[in-house]
């Protein structure tokens, strides 16, 4: 797989979390947590009052008064269990499955999983920004994804439809990742990983509220893995000059950035994702075992949110965004004379 340059800004923000060791974290522990003493000198109602979820109906209420069934996943789950991309979130929910063709995830929903959807039929967030496309109305769930699972707070799954709510392609789920906030006390969050495959993984992230109030979190990181470095397709091995096996071509490596600034109701953020994956399957009738097979995704955001206090008589809600998505795909063919 070919490899672009990488962004400067990754090369120096992640450069000490590559030659870090496996895990180093220094992190503000959340303010007043929810403790087992804690817990032991609460009443029912202040017990069923912790979990307040906004996206069944785009308000603040509880679970149990949600128009639809919530499955609301935490941030302290997403790290016991390992999460590391949407895919991984979504396949530990009831009814949700995951599928991979060694390129893209596919979310699969109580056994429909329509061929050539891309995700289409389940509405994906975060805080309340729609990400999938409006192309296909496509969304990216695995490492293609710009989502970073370190600075999610939860997760809040809409089970069934939400047309009404949402939209056309919300209708077997919606998903909404409500990133974290930030306790006063500045924290930082340095991470390296090494894996098999030649994989090797860095984050950097940031978050702190200043005493002007203003709520500040930040990260970036770094992916690469070379893939199976041999892969074999038995229907393929007598119809093909390798005998049905490919060499080199399953490499994957992402870049992403994500901020957003905080204040008084009003919100500020953005993300920017790159990513590269070789396509060791020959798709689309292309050349079978040829390197040059990659596609490239790249997404970007920008919203401004404002919601008014809730002790106001007027409540004003509004949202301003632009979202910019470029695929690009090398797909070398031999028809004709020249390969392409």
């Amino acid at each position: 797989m070919t490899s672009s340059p990488r962004p400067l800004v990754f090369t120096l923000l992640l450069a000490c979390a590559l030659a870090a060791p496996a895990h180093v974290a220094a992190q503000a522990a959340p303010a007043d947590p929810l403790t087992p003493d804690r817990v032991g000198h609460m009443n029912l109602r202040e017990l069923m009052q912790q979990e307040v979820v906004s996206t069944a109906a785009r308000y603040d209420q509880h679970p149990a008064e949600a128009g639809s069934a919530v499955t609301i996943i935490t941030a302290q789950e997403i790290e016991q269990f390992g999460y590391r991309t949407i895919q991984d979130v979504l396949s530990a929910v009831r009814g949700f499955y995951v599928t991979y063709d060694r390129n893209y995830s596919y979310i699969g929903v109580r056994g429909i999983s329509p061929p050539g959807d891309y995700n289409a039929r389940v509405l994906v967030q975060v805080d309340g920004q729609r990400i999938n496309e409006n192309t296909y109305d496509s969304v990216y769930i695995g490492t293609d994804s710009f989502i970073d699972l370190g600075i999610v707070d939860h997760v809040e799954v809409v089970h069934g439809p939400g047309s009404s709510l949402y939209g056309s392609n919300a209708v077997f789920a919606v998903v909404n990742f409500v990133t974290r906030s930030n306790t006063g006390r500045p924290s930082l969050s340095v991470e390296g990983d090494l894996g098999s495959l030649g994989t090797r993984s860095g984050r950097v992230q940031f978050g702190q509220t200043t005493d002007s109030g203003v709520d500040l979190l930040f990260a970036a990181s770094r992916y690469n893995s070379d893939g199976h470095e041999a892969l074999f397709f038995p229907q393929l091995a007598n119809s093909t000059a390798s005998g049905g096996w490919v060499h080199g071509s399953d490499g994957d490596a992402y870049e992403r950035v994500f901020g957003k600034v905080s204040r008084r109701g009003l919100t500020l953020q953005g993300a920017l994702s790159n990513r590269r994956k070789g396509i060791p399957t020959g798709s689309y009738d292309t050349v079978f075992d040829d390197p040059r097979a990659e596609t490239t995704d790249r997404r970007a955001f920008l919203a401004a949110t404002y919601h008014s206090p809730t002790d106001r008589p007027t409540q004003i809600n509004a949202r301003v965004a632009f979202d910019r998505y470029v695929y690009d795909g090398s797909y070398p063919t031999d028809y004709g004379s020249d390969a392409a």
